[in-house]
């Protein structure tokens, strides 16, 4: 069971980090069209990824990553279990926060959006930050007793 969860959890992992990237270019090439029409298509489409696989990617990493956590509790010190559910909560909240600024472009697409851009591009270098950190201590620090 426990070789199961893992492999399950390291490959919604990659795809959602994956998904991360791929959406962010996505996001960044499709913001800097002239075109207004094209741009509200990308902050569409970009919504819907994030909805359709990045949403369920985390929430299954979440599941996984808790009952993975439980089943080898006594093998995590304090900090490594504080970093995990702090970086985790700061990429997650960030991304919630940056899903707020799609709708909010989505319904101001005639409107310059040079603010809502740049907000949405420190979170996700928060959120990624984040992230990397995560993946740096879940496996460069875990040091079973």
């Amino acid at each position: 069971m426990h070789t199961t969860l893992l492999i399950i959890h390291i490959l919604f992992a990659s795809i959602l980090f994956g998904a991360g990237i791929l959406t962010c270019a996505y996001f960044i090439k499709g913001f800097f069209q002239n075109n207004n029409i094209a741009r509200k298509n990308t902050i569409k489409t970009t919504l819907k990824i994030n909805l359709a696989i990045i949403a369920p990617c985390g929430i299954i990493q979440l599941f996984t990553g808790f009952i993975l956590i439980i089943q080898n509790l006594k093998n995590y010190d304090t900090a490594w279990l504080a970093t995990t559910i702090i970086t985790f909560g700061i990429a997650s909240f960030a991304w919630l926060i940056g899903l707020q600024i799609f709708n909010l472009c989505l319904h101001r697409s005639n409107q310059p959006l040079k603010k809502y851009f740049i907000a949405w591009l420190i979170l996700s270098v928060v959120a990624f930050i984040n992230v990397g950190i995560m993946i740096y201590v879940m496996s460069a620090l875990t040091h079973f007793k």
